[in-house]
C-alpha cells in the first residue's frame, strides 16, 4: 500500500496528521518532503518561468539567461 500523509516531526518522532490504517509496529518506508516543495502557492507568479525545470541542452543558459528568456539582448 502506498499512501501520502501529512505529519509533524517533533522530538525525533513523526506524528501523523491524517488517519493511518496500519497495524501497530508495522514497518514502513518514509519519504520526507517539505510542503513548500509541493505547494503551488510558494511559486512566485511574478516570474512566468518560476517553478519550471527541464533540461534545455543549452550549456551556457545561466550566463545568457535573459537573452534566451526574452529573445533579445538586455
Amino acid at each position: 500500500m502506498n499512501k501520502t500523509i501529512r505529519a509533524i516531526y517533533e522530538g525525533g518522532v513523526f506524528h501523523p496528521l491524517d488517519v493511518v490504517e496500519l497495524e501497530d509496529k508495522s514497518e514502513v518506508l518514509v519519504t520526507v518532503e517539505s510542503p513548500e516543495t509541493n505547494d503551488s502557492k510558494s511559486v512566485s507568479t511574478d516570474d512566468p518561468l518560476a517553478g519550471i525545470s527541464f533540461s534545455s541542452g543549452i550549456g551556457d543558459l545561466s550566463q545568457q539567461f535573459d537573452d534566451y528568456r526574452f529573445g533579445q539582448k538586455q
